[in-house]
């Protein structure tokens, strides 16, 4: 019974629309007959409001005078959309009323020819009438009016108001998730090119020589930290230093890339590897550029964004079982020949004191321009009694720490061996 009750109200709804067959257009509200501004014409003012659907070509507005059957005057009205009203003004000339009688007149709207809709207007002896104010040229309608109202929206209306607000905000949705669908669809994962450095390529060279010792040792060079502390007696230390021809840190030397995995005794564990965003290396290497004048704490802060970002995606690629694995931060650098210096420093353990043993530039063999470089850092996973959480902020200050270290300045770098040079083929 309910669902009959809805079903005749929807009906009883609909019924007026369906009786709607087009517009219907009616003539309201016709202001007295007034001379014009200019006393050269009687100016005839009234409304016309459609009331069905709405229209979609001109309708013909004729004045005519009801005794001669003569047009006085005729006007092209646009179409209306619903329930829209617009005002019409027409301007008679005096010659054709005559000035001592008054006179009737009619109005005739004709959307279709066969039926125009007439209303009566009589206009006083000309005598009577009062003079009218100026008229006032309509505001022109913007293009995006124009369209509003082909696609049945009066901006005068409320509802319509509403209405069309609310379609705006569908629209902007839909162009937002339009956008980030082409932004999943065609954005360029950050990726990770590991590039051999320049001393690489150079053909071995003999291991009872001086030359072929440090070719030797350069491949057990991982990064730039000191020797560790404790360290057993006759224990050695290499490591590599990335310089610019000045001796300063790092200088000319650009961060092109950054990635973060785990590792076991078989190798890097592909499925925790995460890559930086390319605007994490640029801002690492603004930071390096600027590191000179900055204290610990300067870089310290300019690097914890960058620390936070890569552990943030580093701890959604792994769970607390198989947090316990080691963690690799491998970082790719980029020079220009003739502005960039690589310096290798062994040292060793002896009475309980680290010794610079040597320290030398390698031979390379430089194809380009470009000079490629990495470091390779290692970083504790999840200890003994920590928990996960606890875990992912220690590893944000263990990498901060490690980073600040990286980039801050102590003293220029002195007493390289010889330049670098240059080994053809």
């Amino acid at each position: 019974m309910r669902a009959l009750l809805i079903f005749v109200f929807v009906l009883m709804l609909a019924v007026p629309a369906l009786g709607q067959t087009g517009p219907d257009y009616i003539i309201t509200n016709i202001r007295p007959a007034q001379l014009s501004a200019n006393g050269r014409s009687v100016l005839v003012v009234f409304d016309v409001n459609n009331q069905g659907r709405t229209a979609t070509t001109n309708a013909a507005v004729r004045l005519i005078h009801q005794n001669t059957g003569e047009e006085l005057a005729s006007q092209s009205l646009r179409p209306l959309i619903q329930n829209e009203g617009v005002t019409v003004a027409l301007l008679i000339p005096l010659e054709t009323l005559q000035p001592d009688q008054a006179q009737t007149l009619v109005v005739s709207i004709e959307l279709d020819p066969d039926s125009p809709v007439t209303e009566n207007i009589v206009v006083p002896p000309l005598d009577e009438l009062s003079a009218a104010p100026p008229l006032t040229t309509p505001a022109t309608e913007s293009g995006l009016e124009t369209i509003l109202r082909n696609l049945g929206f009066n901006l005068a209306d409320p509802v319509h108001r509403a209405a069309l607000i609310g379609v705006g905000i569908a629209l902007l949705i839909i162009l937002v998730l339009f956008l980030l669908i082409l932004r999943l669809l065609f954005r360029r994962q950050p990726r990770f090119e590991l590039h051999l450095p320049p001393y690489a390529n150079v053909p071995p060279m003999a291991p009872s020589t001086n030359a072929g010792r440090r070719q030797g040792w350069q491949f057990h060079a991982q990064n730039d930290l000191p020797p560790p502390y404790p360290a057993n007696e006759g224990s050695t230390h290499i490591r590599k230093l990335l310089v610019g021809v000045d001796g300063l840190k790092l200088g000319n030397w650009e961060i092109t890339g950054m990635r973060m995995n785990q590792y076991d005794q078989y190798g890097r564990i592909a499925r925790s590897e995460i890559v930086a965003a390319p605007r994490d290396c640029r801002r690492l290497s603004k930071t390096a550029e600027k590191a000179a004048g900055l204290s610990e704490e300067q870089i310290s802060r300019r690097v914890r964004p960058v620390a936070r970002a890569l552990v943030g995606r580093f701890q959604r690629k792994i769970n607390s079982r198989s947090a316990v694995l080691p963690i690799a931060l491998d970082i790719a650098f980029q020079g220009v020949h003739g502005e960039v210096r690589i310096r290798f420093e062994l040292f060793y353990m002896e009475q309980g004191r680290w010794r610079m043993v040597d320290a030398w530039e390698p031979e390379m063999t430089v194809a380009g321009r470009a000079i490629h470089e990495n470091y390779t850092y290692s970083l504790s996973g999840l200890r003994q009694g920590e928990g996960f959480r606890t875990f992912a902020r220690r590893l944000q200050d263990d990498l901060t720490l490690l980073l600040t270290d990286m980039l801050k300045h102590e003293q220029p770098v002195a007493g390289a061996s010889r330049p670098m040079q240059r080994v053809e083929g």
